[in-house]
């Protein structure tokens, strides 16, 4: 019996999901980077037909996205510095005197501040900026580690890393096959819930980094993460191998009252390298458990 040979979007989409979850499971190798989230960035809207310029400006980038007649203004800032980021906030202001009726974002990393109590100035052209209309967008990790999977993956294809089989033989994906993958609504969603496949509207402004990490109670923390060591050794060790796909876990945990989604479970097992690994591969992760005995610890 003849094997089928994989589609080219079978091909990406095997690449794109082995990727992801290698980035989603070891963020701290790709730090805060600007440039990388603006790459990925000008892909996705490229893919879905949406014309934008880029404007490269000392430490930060701005992305001007015309579409349908409307005006978007994306200012892209991973330094973490006062200067940066309130001249950030300055330009947003700018741009929305003198463009009445067109949006402005300022995009950052989760693990970047958007300010401090301490900064007084950079406070008030934050909140001054948020008057004139402006939007910050936060995204969460699990979200910020597509925009590094995508400029990633369209690294490797510009590199030829990323190969399909056909009937003439091997050859390498193309940038216009990735283009029209990721222009798929279907196969590939949204880069982020809040930009649009149309256009990038209303976003919630998310509440700065310290700030959350303020309001968090460590004892919940620790109780949770008790919680879900249980129920994820309970679940793996009644497994032959204690290994399972990532997803049937997810669904597990939930049918024993843990809630989590794919992006956090594997986010979580990648901070608890001593007890769990990761095997990420073209179908999705799998989760074995490497800890001794029913209930695994982590030991680091």
């Amino acid at each position: 019996m003849e094997i089928p040979i994989p589609s080219q979007d079978e091909v990406i989409r095997s690449a794109w999901m082995l990727e992801h979850d290698q980035i989603l499971s070891d963020l701290d190798s790709w730090p805060p980077d600007y440039e990388q989230i603006t790459n990925a960035l000008q892909t996705y809207l490229q893919s879905r037909r949406i014309a934008c310029t880029c404007k490269k400006e000392s430490r930060k980038n701005i992305l001007t996205i015309n579409h349908s007649s409307k005006r978007c203004y994306i200012i892209i800032n991973t330094n973490r510095n006062h200067s940066t980021i309130g001249a950030g906030f300055t330009k947003g202001i700018q741009f929305l005197q003198n463009n009445p009726g067109s949006s402005c974002l300022y995009l950052t990393d989760p693990r970047c501040i958007i300010t401090k109590p301490k900064w007084i100035q950079t406070n008030q052209k934050r909140e001054a900026f948020l008057a004139a209309g402006g939007q910050i967008m936060q995204p969460s990790e699990g979200e910020i580690a597509r925009f590094y999977a995508l400029y990633s993956l369209f690294c490797k294809i510009t590199e030829g890393d990323i190969q399909i089989e056909t009937k003439q033989g091997i050859r390498p994906i193309t940038h216009d096959e990735l283009s029209a993958y990721v222009g798929n609504k279907e196969a590939f969603p949204s880069l982020i819930p809040v930009i649009p496949a149309e256009f990038p509207g209303k976003v919630s402004t998310e509440i700065p980094l310290e700030e959350r990490h303020e309001k968090d109670d460590p004892k919940k923390r620790e109780l949770s993460d008790g919680a879900v060591h249980t129920a994820v050794c309970n679940i793996l060790y009644s497994r032959p191998m204690h290994i399972m796909r990532a997803d049937i876990l997810v669904q597990s945990l939930q049918d024993n009252g843990i809630s989590m989604t794919y992006d956090e479970l594997i986010i979580w097992c990648g901070k608890h390298p001593a007890a769990y690994k990761i095997l990420p591969n073209q179908q999705g992760s799998s989760i074995i458990a490497t800890g001794k005995g029913p209930i695994c610890s982590d030991s680091s």
